[in-house]
């Protein structure tokens, strides 16, 4: 894999990191902003497996359509992750542009568990997969 590659899924999987640690500090106060953040984690560790196969879609529904296609339809991820995702775009969207919506701090720190999961697993794909040419 080239070095720039290298480079750009090592900063996607940092801003993972940096966006889920900011959700974390933020439930029970600003639960909304930590919903979103929480999905902003999801979605740069998802950049991170598309980069590993060379994809880079332009946009977040793209990013995730892609995920889906070439990590949970072909089996290289449980199910449940697809599912999780798309819990977590949903809620994100509610928290986003629903004013009337105010999710429970419990829901944000199940979100927020299953973004940790999901950056483990990142992780291990990134590691043990011999990303493509």
């Amino acid at each position: 894999m080239k070095e720039a590659r290298r480079l750009d899924i090592q900063q996607e999987l940092e801003r993972a990191q940096e966006a889920l640690g900011a959700a974390r500090l933020l439930t029970g106060r600003y639960d909304r902003d930590a919903l979103s953040r929480a999905y902003y984690a999801a979605f740069h560790a998802a950049r991170a497996l598309l980069l590993m196969d060379r994809l880079m879609p332009k946009t977040h529904r793209g990013t995730f359509q892609k995920f889906h296609e070439h990590f949970v339809a072909s089996g290289r991820v449980d199910v449940i992750w697809g599912k999780r995702l798309s819990r977590l775009q949903d809620d994100r969207s509610l928290a986003d542009y629903d004013v009337g919506f105010q999710p429970d701090p419990e829901l944000v720190h199940a979100r927020c568990e299953d973004v940790e999961g999901f950056l483990d697993l990142t992780e291990q794909l990134l590691s043990h997969q011999e990303p493509e040419a």
